[in-house]
């Protein structure tokens, strides 16, 4: 029964992680996609990059493309939709 009741926890465990994880690439797709339509950078080079190689690829992207410094945007973007969604 103890064994039982060790994968169930362990199991939460997981599904915890993995939507905590899912909740961060949205919000990342969310905010990069905004940037990109602020610099006006198409969106989906970006989010590909997201998807495929992670988000310094897709920071990259950005960079290269839509010729800014893109770090601080992304915090100030991010720091932004958090408040607009009141987290």
């Amino acid at each position: 029964m103890g064994c039982m009741m060790h994968d169930a926890i362990v199991g939460f465990d997981e599904y915890k992680t993995a939507s905590i994880n899912e909740q961060e690439f949205a919000e990342m797709a969310h905010v990069l996609k905004a940037m990109a339509g602020e610099l006006g950078v198409k969106s989906a080079p970006v989010l590909d990059a997201l998807a495929r190689r992670g988000f310094g690829a897709a920071l990259d992207v950005l960079c290269r493309t839509g010729g800014s410094n893109v770090s601080s945007a992304y915090v100030r973007h991010r720091a932004r939709w958090r408040a607009e969604r009141g987290e």
